[in-house]
């Protein structure tokens, strides 16, 4: 768990955990980190969760896609209750399938090269995980429209 997070959450700063705890099932929507940083949260703060406001999505994964799932995304950051954080988790990990499978590719492909350095000593350790290839420009425009909407509400609050 990311020390700036320990930060936010031993802060009480709710809105930065909340959209901390969001942003990371874009990041990573296999759910590992976000279940360790919501857990830690939880146990800290009573008040993470506010009542849900009875907004409704179809829970038929047939009907996910990444429209829907910004959409429910933007709710949170404005209603960040149990339900629909629960949704929302479950439908990163359906809308964000290529994300999890590009991520475990990662994975694998990083435990091989580092298994296969370990086993010979007289090879340079060239490390291309930084190549233009690999970074996932998708993902980043996603989480900046991610920040962008957040900001909006945030200056959208200041101004009532």
């Amino acid at each position: 768990m990311k020390q700036s997070f320990i930060e936010q959450v031993e802060s009480h700063d709710l809105a930065m955990v909340r959209l901390s705890l969001s942003m990371e099932l874009m990041l990573d929507p296999r759910g590992v980190s976000f279940c360790e940083m919501l857990s830690y949260a939880d146990n800290k703060l009573p008040d993470l969760f506010e009542a849900h406001d009875g907004k409704t999505y179809s829970e038929d994964e047939a009907d996910w896609n990444q429209e829907l799932f910004f959409s429910v995304k933007n709710d949170l950051d404005r209603n960040f209750s149990k339900e629909r954080l629960e949704l929302y988790e479950k439908m990163s990990r359906v809308v964000l399938k290529e994300k999890i499978d590009a991520l475990n590719k990662e994975d694998n492909d990083r435990k091989v090269k580092q298994e296969g350095a370990s086993q010979s000593s007289n090879r340079d350790s060239y490390d291309d995980t930084d190549s233009e290839e690999s970074i996932p420009w998708k993902w980043i425009a996603m989480v900046g429209a991610g920040i962008a909407a957040l900001i909006a509400i945030i200056l959208g609050r200041n101004n009532d």
